[in-house]
């Protein structure tokens, strides 16, 4: 293959994939969460800043599809506006190009303006749950399940479909059937993670070993 043709052929496989984190508070207080649960907004002009990049670099390497995740913390945090300003942000930006947008949410936030917001602009909802209500309630605080499975159901409500992350720790691995039965019976789509320690030093005891994430897949 010719050297141009691998570049052409790379043009049409790769999709860049860009992660915006407009804040790295959470209401949330998840045992094994690697982020600090606090922290600013995202101000409107570093969003344009980024906005302006992701725009000239997609359109120099001619990517015809986009992938932009929002991320946190907890993205909706920021607030309506904000988010509405993103989302108009990266149609604008994206221009012809195909695109695809998601958001990582625990959804306690999501209200009828966001479900109705994120439908408009075919946002793909992605969501943070463990299982069934006492295994998530155990890693991710009281309370947890019953307001995320309310986010859930609103999101469904509007049509939209949730995909979910569950983290396995050393707690809940030996109830791997348990998860996945949870999700199974509800329909509801998820992948599965490792709560791994963070990256300053300090012991996670929930942490699973290679060897027990080995065993779990």
């Amino acid at each position: 293959m010719k050297e141009e043709d691998r570049s052409k052929d790379h043009k049409h496989i790769s999709v860049p994939h860009f992660m915006l984190i407009p804040s790295l508070s959470c209401p949330a207080s998840c045992s094994y969460c690697f982020g600090p649960h606090h922290g600013p907004v995202m101000s409107l002009q570093t969003l344009d800043t980024a906005l302006d990049y992701m725009g000239r670099l997609t359109a120099q390497d001619g990517r015809q599809k986009v992938r932009i995740t929002f991320h946190g913390g907890e993205p909706l945090v920021a607030g309506y506006d904000f988010m509405r300003r993103a989302l108009e942000g990266v149609h604008s930006l994206t221009g012809g190009r195909k695109r695809k947008i998601a958001v990582q949410s625990n959804l306690w936030l999501l209200d009828d303006k966001f479900s109705r917001l994120f439908r408009g602009h075919r946002v793909e909802i992605g969501t943070s749950l463990d299982g069934p209500e006492k295994i998530t309630n155990a890693q991710r605080g009281s309370g947890y399940f019953s307001r995320t499975m309310a986010g859930i159901a609103r999101a469904q409500t509007y049509g939209m479909s949730v995909g979910c992350i569950a983290t396995f720790t050393s707690l809940s691995l030996p109830r791997w059937r348990e998860v996945f039965d949870f999700f199974l019976k509800r329909r509801l789509g998820f992948s599965i993670h490792a709560a791994v320690p963070p990256l300053e030093e300090r012991d996670l005891p929930e942490k699973l070993t290679p060897a027990q994430y080995g065993r779990l897949l």
